[in-house]
C-alpha cells in the first residue's frame, strides 16, 4: 500500500461529510503526516499519524477488523450474523454469536438497560416502518402501527454467549455501536502488534487517539461550516458526534432524524441538535452519542453521574445553547473560526 505524505503541523482537516479518497491537510511546519483513506461499514475511514510504516501498518490491521465487523453486525448484508439473528425471531432459535463481537452486544444491552431504553438495540423494526434503513418508503406511521411492532427489550434472551429474539418481527441494529467496537478492536490489535505508535484511527466520526500523544479534534458547527468547537482527546480516548444536521428527511413540513428514542419508536425532537461524547471506550463513546441525544443534557447528566462519571459530554440544542459536563469543559474550548484539527461528523 502506498501511504501518501505531505508536510504539516501534525493537526489535520478531515473533510468527513464527503466520501473522499484522502485526507486533507493544512500546511505548516516541516513535519510529515501521512494518512491513507476508504470506505467501510457504509461510511469512509482514515487512518494518519507521523510514522508512515505505522499508518500502512494500523491501516491493513483495520481493513481486516472492519471487514469482519461488516460480515457480522451489518444490518443490510442478508447473510450478515446479526441479519441471521433477526430471521429467526419468534422461532425460539437460539444463536451463538460470534465471540469477537460479543461484547458488542454485551455493552449495547448494558447501556439498554442502564438508559431504561432511550438506547435500543432492537429499533430496527421500526426504523424500518418509518422508511429509514432500508424501509420501503418515508412516511409517519400511526402510533397504533409503531405499539403493534416487538421492540421491548424484555423481548430478547441474552446471556453473554448467546442470544435469541423471542417476539416475530423483531429486528437487531447495532448501527449505534458497531463502529465505536470496531475502533476500538482496531487499538486493541495495534497496542500488541505496534506498541507506541502514535495514530489516530477515524471510522465515520468515531475518532480514537492511539498512543500517548494528546490531539486535537474539531467537533463540527451543526448549524454551518467550520466547527463548533475543538477538544483535546488524550492518549488512548475516543469521541463520537451523534447530530440531526445530515442525516434526517423533513415529511409535512416537520423535520425527522435518523436518531429515535428507544422507548417510544419515534424520531427524538426533543431540541437537542447534537451530542458530542469521549470516552477511553470507542465503544461507549459510540453509543452513549446516541444515548444522550435522546435523553438531553439534564436527563443525560445524571445517567452520566450515576454510571458513567468519567465520561465526558457536550449538548448543543437547536437555539445554540450548550451544556458541557465538567469533564468536558476541562478539555473543550468554543471556537468561532475552523481549526486544525480532525473534524468530527455527526452519525
Amino acid at each position: 500500500m502506498k501511504i501518501p505524505h505531505i508536510k504539516d503541523a501534525g493537526l489535520f482537516v478531515l473533510l468527513a461529510a464527503i466520501l473522499v479518497s484522502l485526507a486533507t491537510f493544512v500546511k505548516s511546519s516541516n513535519e510529515k503526516k501521512f494518512s491513507v483513506s476508504w470506505n467501510t461499514m457504509g461510511t469512509v475511514v482514515s487512518v494518519s499519524g507521523e510514522n508512515g510504516n505505522h499508518v500502512e501498518k494500523t491501516a491493513d490491521e483495520a481493513k481486516a477488523v472492519f471487514g469482519t465487523y461488516e460480515r457480522l453486525l451489518s444490518a443490510w448484508n442478508e447473510n450478515s450474523e446479526l441479519r441471521k439473528i433477526s430471521k429467526d425471531a419468534g422461532s425460539g432459535k437460539t444463536h451463538e454469536i460470534t465471540p469477537s463481537v460479543s461484547g458488542v452486544y454485551k455493552t449495547a444491552f448494558e447501556v439498554m438497560k442502564t438508559s431504561g431504553g432511550a438506547f435500543n438495540p432492537l429499533i430496527g423494526n421500526v426504523m424500518k416502518l418509518w422508511g429509514f434503513n432500508g424501509g420501503k418508503a418515508l412516511r409517519v406511521p400511526a402510533g397504533k402501527e409503531i405499539a403493534n411492532l416487538p421492540f421491548s427489550p424484555r423481548d430478547v434472551f441474552f446471556d453473554g454467549a448467546r442470544i435469541r429474539l423471542e417476539k416475530k418481527g423483531m429486528s437487531l441494529d447495532l448501527g449505534a455501536i458497531a463502529k465505536g467496537a470496531a475502533v476500538d478492536r482496531v487499538a486493541e490489535n495495534v497496542a500488541k502488534t505496534l506498541p507506541g505508535a502514535e495514530v489516530a484511527v477515524n471510522l465515520g466520526g468515531n475518532v480514537k487517539n492511539l498512543g500517548k500523544k494528546p490531539r486535537k479534534i474539531g467537533v463540527r458547527n451543526p448549524f454551518g461550516g467550520g466547527y463548533a468547537a475543538t477538544l483535546v482527546l488524550s492518549g488512548g480516548e475516543a469521541v463520537a458526534t451523534s447530530g440531526n444536521y445530515e442525516r434526517f428527511v423533513e415529511m409535512d413540513g416537520v423535520r425527522y432524524a435518523h436518531i429515535f428514542d428507544g422507548r417510544t419508536g419515534s424520531p427524538v425532537t426533543n431540541g437537542v441538535a447534537a451530542v458530542t461524547v469521549v470516552s477511553k471506550s470507542a465503544t461507549l463513546a459510540d453509543a452513549l452519542s446516541t444515548t444522550l441525544f435522546v435523553l438531553g443534557p439534564k436527563e443525560g447528566s445524571r445517567l452520566l453521574a450515576s454510571r458513567y462519571p468519567d465520561v465526558a459530554a457536550l449538548w448543543i440544542s437547536v437555539s445554540n445553547e450548550w451544556t458541557m459536563t465538567p469533564q468536558m469543559e476541562k478539555i473543550c474550548k468554543k471556537e468561532r473560526q475552523p481549526n486544525r484539527a480532525i473534524a468530527v461528523p455527526s452519525r
